[in-house]
């Protein structure tokens, strides 16, 4: 039964093939598209979102007010989250990251000398308040030596294949820094992106022996990234009371210029990179982008529907006859909607088709009610074609199956009146009745 189902859907793809190449070929280019489009969207949704508790993380932005003047900067000075941590317990943990002070930064081995540009400086905190896969190392004592650097795969393959750096040397323009951890490259949907993280504890190990006060340091400090880790289910806006104590406490007063003000306010991670609008931040997307692409994905889907309905209402009139035709000749055994859907799923999918051989020899009775019925269907035309006459003389040849003789009703060629005509009726033990009104 199924290959007889596959030769008549695979003679009906050959017979029409401009139908054919028309609907599958459009409809599998719309879906192709719009499948396309909502990967895109869903990388562009995703970014952050691989960080385990990324709804427990911030960064923390400054707004800075001079006068009328209101700027927002994606960085914090150095003592910010040091203090925050020390100062108010709703601050679980912190991370610091800074931009390594040469652009590109040269890094040599034994053999091999390379440039790199994603080079920062982080605290040992990093790989608690940011999700990292480690491949060597551990990453609660990596980054601890000021001399200590960690790199990724990426750069692990460049210098030293695929064996275990780990306690390796690379040497930069001022040091050499000892290998303590090796982790996976971050995803592309990551707002921060980098290969080489030097120690945070090596601005402290080299810096200058009479520091400025902290007081100071949070007003002219060199900038820095902050995170930091929330307890469960805070409320970023609940951080405004945060910031006011804390301006209070240590910067108020401290102000050389007394028409400068500032406030720190938190940016949920995974919304820095769409919904950011601050200064000196990463590379950063448009929602905007976003919602276009997803309106063009929605329009593209309706178009490929829409042309493929109406291709398929185009061909319902002539596959309408065709069940009409099977009708009056007793081929179509089941008049429900189950057996035109596979003509519509061998277009969708390739597959099989409807039945079309049965065995023409039925009963006088059933034969009448799938006569009405075709008749019904096929109305709209049947009657200005002269096809019902057909029809009618086709029911003429029929016989009786109970006693094969010819059947009395319809306009039989014997007059009913003939002895012939009466002994065929008391013949048989089928009582007819004549379909027609």
């Amino acid at each position: 039964m199924l290959k007889r189902h596959l030769v008549a859907s695979t003679r009906r793809l050959l017979r029409e093939r401009s139908y054919a190449l028309t609907n599958i070929v459009g409809l599998a280019l719309g879906l192709a598209s719009f499948l396309t489009l909502v990967l895109f969207m869903e990388f562009e949704l995703g970014y952050d979102r691989h960080h385990l508790g990324h709804e427990d993380i911030y960064r923390l932005a400054t707004e800075v007010a001079t006068g009328d003047d209101i700027e927002l900067l994606a960085v914090t000075s150095r003592p910010l989250g040091p203090l925050l941590k020390e100062s108010f317990p709703e601050v679980v943990d912190f991370a610091r990251v800074e931009r390594s002070s040469f652009r590109r930064q040269v890094l040599r081995s034994q053999k091999t000398a390379m440039y790199w540009d994603n080079v920062l400086l982080a605290d040992p905190s990093i790989f608690r308040v940011l999700s990292h896969r480690v491949i060597y190392g551990d990453p609660e004592s990596a980054l601890v030596d000021p001399l200590s650097i960690a790199i990724s795969e990426r750069v692990s393959r460049a210098y030293f294949g695929d064996r275990n750096p780990i306690g390796e040397t690379l040497e930069a323009e001022t040091s050499a820094y000892r290998i303590s951890l090796v982790f996976e490259e971050l995803p592309a949907n990551s707002h921060m992106r980098y290969d080489v993280l030097l120690s945070y504890n090596r601005i402290a190990a080299f810096a200058a022996a009479d520091p400025p006060p902290i007081t100071e340091q949070l007003w002219q400090s060199p900038p820095n990234y902050t995170y930091v880790v929330m307890e469960p289910g805070y409320d970023p806006r609940q951080f405004a009371t945060v910031s006011s104590r804390f301006y209070e406490q240590y910067m108020a007063g401290t102000n050389a210029h007394d028409d400068r003000s500032m406030r720190f306010y938190l940016e949920p991670l995974a919304d820095i990179h769409h919904y950011s609008e601050t200064y000196y931040d990463w590379p950063s997307g448009n929602r905007y982008h976003v919602l276009a692409i997803a309106t063009v994905a929605f329009f593209v889907l309706c178009v490929a529907c829409i042309n493929y309905v109406n291709l398929a209402t185009a061909r319902s009139t002539r596959l309408s006859r065709e069940v009409g035709m099977r009708k009056l000749h007793s081929t179509w055994s089941n008049p429900s909607f189950s057996r035109l859907s596979p003509a519509s799923l061998r277009t969708r999918s390739c597959g099989c088709s409807s039945r079309l051989d049965r065995p023409t020899r039925c009963w006088p009775s059933t034969w009448a009610r799938r006569l009405c019925f075709a008749r019904r269907l096929c109305s709209s035309w049947c009657w200005s074609s002269g096809l019902w006459d057909c029809c009618r003389a086709s029911t003429q040849r029929r016989s009786c199956p109970a006693c094969r003789r010819p059947t009395p009703y319809g306009r039989s060629p014997e007059p009913a009146s003939t002895k012939a005509g009466r002994s065929a009726r008391r013949s048989c033990s089928v009582k007819w009745r004549s379909p027609w009104p």
